[in-house]
């Protein structure tokens, strides 16, 4: 009998994008294309390239869950985002464990639009989450010292809209300025993912790790968020939780100097 399987994810962005790791490793080492089911609109037209698996977008509404009950009836075997996660390893890692995988935490997804085939701009993406997840920091005066150094696009929702209201922006649309700078900043979180798993270089602002493993009972937000515990840290950079503007931009600077020198 041939295997069925669903995969659902229903918490943040990011980690939805952290759940495509199962799916592309029951593809890869059974050969089984798995239906990944995921209730971010603005992933669709994203994860949707991707063709070692299935994205299908579910509703999170009474009649959406309705609906989505008698779809899973046909699978053989349903996997569902883990909640809450361990924080005991990467999301990827424990996600892929929980579907019987190899654990490795890399992941990527398979784009039409290859980073290889654009021409890199001289620019930094930021994503305007540093105004609501700021924690304390003077984000004006930081992109104002910023600014003189390197030239900066902005991406992502404006700051007073949650990603819980943002589903009809286009991030496709973000995607695109992202594969085409030089590298990403900003805090830890949804965008992180997707511009680590298209290859380019983040720069991220680590307060909400911090912030994170202060509230989990168990595991260890450190060594399971950020992109340095997922790709690594010769192409990611992860700055040091509440420090200094000053020491924010030299970190920045001496990052994009290994990019522009072809160092990483």
């Amino acid at each position: 009998m041939t295997q069925k399987i669903a995969l659902i994810s229903n918490g943040w962005l990011g980690d939805s994008i952290a759940c495509t790791a199962a799916a592309v490793s029951i593809y890869e080492e059974r050969g089984v294309k798995v239906d990944f089911y995921c209730k971010w609109k603005q992933l669709q037209p994203i994860l949707g390239q991707d063709k070692r698996y299935n994205f299908v977008l579910f509703n999170e509404s009474f009649l959406g869950n309705f609906f989505l009950k008698n779809k899973l009836k046909r699978y053989t075997k349903i996997y569902k985002e883990p909640f809450p996660w361990s924080y005991k390893e990467p999301f990827t890692s424990e996600i892929r464990r929980l579907v019987g995988c190899d654990p490795s935490p890399q992941i990527s997804i398979d784009l039409k639009l290859k980073r290889n085939n654009l021409k890199i701009n001289p620019q930094v993406a930021i994503s305007r989450d540093l105004y609501s997840r700021n924690f304390g920091r003077d984000i004006d005066e930081f992109i104002r010292v910023l600014s003189m150094k390197t030239k900066i696009v902005w991406v992502g929702l404006s700051p007073h809209k949650s990603s819980k209201r943002g589903k009809r922006k286009r991030l496709i649309d973000d995607l695109q300025v992202i594969l085409a700078s030089e590298a990403f900043i900003g805090p830890e979180g949804g965008l992180m993912w997707l511009s680590g798993s298209v290859g380019v270089p983040t720069i991220y602002f680590s307060e909400n790790i911090e912030d994170v493993n202060k509230k989990i009972k168990s595991g260890n937000a450190w060594s399971s968020l950020g992109a340095e515990n997922i790709w690594g840290s010769e192409i990611h950079c992860c700055l040091p939780p509440f420090c200094t503007n000053e020491l924010a931009i030299e970190k920045i600077e001496g990052h994009l100097s290994n990019i522009k020198n072809n160092l990483i």
